[in-house]
C-alpha cells in the first residue's frame, strides 16, 4: 500500500497556497467528497484525488502546461468531475458515498504514488 503522507514534510510556501486553492475549487464544485490535492513547484505537477473513492487513482496535471489562474481552476474542476464520472458517483452528492464496485477505466487515469 502506498503511503499518503510523506517522508518529507517540508513544503513550499508557494505550493501551499496553490494545494489550497486546488483544494477550495473543488470543494466549492464537488461538495462532500474527500479530495486530496499536492502541488509540488519544483517537478511541476499537481495532483487531484478523491480519497473515499480510491487513494491509489487520480489525476496528474503538469502545471508548466497551465498559462493562467482560470485555465488551471478549469483543469482542476475537469479533473474532478472526470474522476467523480470514472466511479459513477453523482457530481452533488452531499454525505457517505457508496464504495465502488472496481477500479475505474484506467484510460486518462495516473496511478498517483508517494516517493
Amino acid at each position: 500500500m502506498n503511503e499518503l503522507v510523506t517522508e518529507n514534510p517540508e513544503l513550499a510556501a508557494n505550493d501551499l497556497v496553490m494545494a489550497k486553492q486546488m483544494a477550495e475549487t473543488l470543494h466549492s464544485h464537488y461538495p462532500g467528497h474527500a479530495w486530496a490535492v499536492t502541488c509540488d513547484g519544483a517537478t511541476g505537477i499537481a495532483t487531484v484525488r478523491n480519497l473515499a473513492l480510491s487513494g491509489n487513482w487520480g489525476f496528474t496535471l503538469k502545471l508548466t502546461t497551465t498559462y493562467s489562474a482560470s485555465e488551471f481552476r478549469r483543469r482542476i474542476v475537469m479533473a474532478g468531475g472526470e474522476l467523480l464520472e470514472r466511479y459513477h458517483a453523482i457530481c452533488d452528492q452531499v454525505g457517505p458515498m457508496p464504495a465502488p464496485a472496481q477500479a475505474p477505466p484506467e484510460v486518462g487515469l495516473d496511478e498517483v504514488t508517494n516517493g
